[in-house]
């Protein structure tokens, strides 16, 4: 009897052992320490640095009951703020069993879109090309983002930390050995990996006081004639639940391209899936916003563009090109790139899918912002 009752007091201790692992073993689960750079590039077989750049995770019903969290309230690990990651809740969204998506109480006040130009105050003339996209999110009176454990010094917070916004930043991420390696041209190639980022708008904060040279334009998103592709959601509401959803499915898995795989072009995807633009319109995006848009980067920006790349080829090569042949390589620039619009179009497929025409370039955010109807 005795070596029964023993067995059977094993096999319980093992049995609650696997349901209910402890917050240590857990918070393993978020590191994101193995994760390897891509093999196509310069830094393959490094680590990708897990230090900053992390990425959301979505806590399950057994992971939330370790925190305290209500199963019902979406929960997640990797919160940026303020230079420490931590779990988040936000009761507002709410999830089933399966972190299907439940419901969402009315939680986002406004969404702005915005360019952040890296080197926009010591090369004005690049301003419109060298550009960092990202959303800003802004939280409802009534709507918090809560911070309740904190993950880097492994303890509950006494107060949860309530956050009124959050950045979705889709970022280049570099290896843990090449940290200071140049974005370009790096970026170029296959050679950094990417994240979906979403954190505290205090951290965004910290992140530019130590980019001096950065200079913003920011658009304000007006969401009174577009749907959300769930209806029963507000759109602005339903395109945060995608960037928290995108971030916790792609994590750091892809690859960064400057001219394919993208801050901008990843962003117009999250709207994309999450919003039904032009309600009065039968749901079509307006092409002829994002025609208008290249035609006034032509008209307004090129020549400033042209001239800089002429100025570096010219002190590249040691000579000085004189004002009459920066004209005619200026002029000859634009009637081409004016005379291609028509057949890139053609040949793009423009008319059916937006994603193929000038959708990867943040010289014509503005055109697609506006072709969707979410700037007027």
């Amino acid at each position: 009897m005795k070596n029964l009752l023993l067995t059977f007091s094993l096999c319980l201790s093992a049995t609650l052992a696997w349901s209910a692992p402890s917050i240590e073993t857990d918070l393993k689960n978020y590191l994101q320490d193995n994760e390897l750079m891509p093999q196509t590039g310069d830094f393959a077989g490094e680590l990708i640095e897990n230090d900053e750049k992390r990425t959301l995770v979505f806590l399950t019903p057994e992971q939330k009951r370790l925190y305290n969290i209500d199963e019902s309230d979406i929960a997640v690990a990797n919160f940026r703020h303020v230079g420490k990651f931590y779990i988040a809740t936000i009761p507002a969204i709410n999830m089933g069993e399966y972190n299907n998506l439940e419901s969402i109480s009315p939680l986002i006040e406004d969404a702005t879109f915005v360019k952040a130009s890296w080197a926009g105050k010591v090369r004005p003339e690049t301003a419109s090309v060298e550009v960092h996209s990202e959303m800003l999110f802004n939280l409802k009176d009534t709507a918090k983002i809560e911070l309740v454990f904190n993950q880097d010094e492994v303890k509950f917070l006494e107060k949860p930390i309530a956050l009124s916004g959050a950045v979705l930043s889709i970022e280049a991420i570099r290896g843990k050995k090449s940290l200071d390696a140049e974005f370009m041209p790096a970026g170029l190639g296959y050679n950094f990996a990417v994240g979906h980022r979403i954190y505290s708008l205090a951290e965004r904060e910290i992140k530019y006081s130590k980019a001096k040279d950065t200079t913003f334009k920011s658009y304000k998103l007006d969401f009174s004639n577009t749907i959300s592709n769930r209806g029963d959601i507000r759109p602005q509401d339903y395109l945060f639940y995608w960037g928290l959803r995108m971030s916790d499915l792609y994590g750091r898995s892809q690859t960064y391209n400057l001219l394919q795989n993208n801050c901008t072009n990843r962003l117009f995807d999250i709207l994309d899936m999450a919003l039904s633009y032009n309600n009065d319109k039968g749901g079509k995006i307006d092409f002829s916003a994002i025609n208008e848009s290249y035609v006034s980067w032509i008209n307004q920006d090129l020549d400033n563009v042209i001239a800089f790349l002429v100025k570096m080829k010219a002190a590249k090569d040691g000579i000085e090109y004189p004002a009459e042949v920066q004209q005619l390589i200026t002029s000859k620039g634009k009637d081409l790139t004016l005379n291609t619009l028509d057949q890139m179009a053609i040949s793009t497929g423009a008319e059916n899918n937006p994603k193929n025409f000038l959708y990867q370039l943040p010289m014509f955010i503005e055109g697609h912002l506006k072709a969707r109807g979410l700037i007027k």
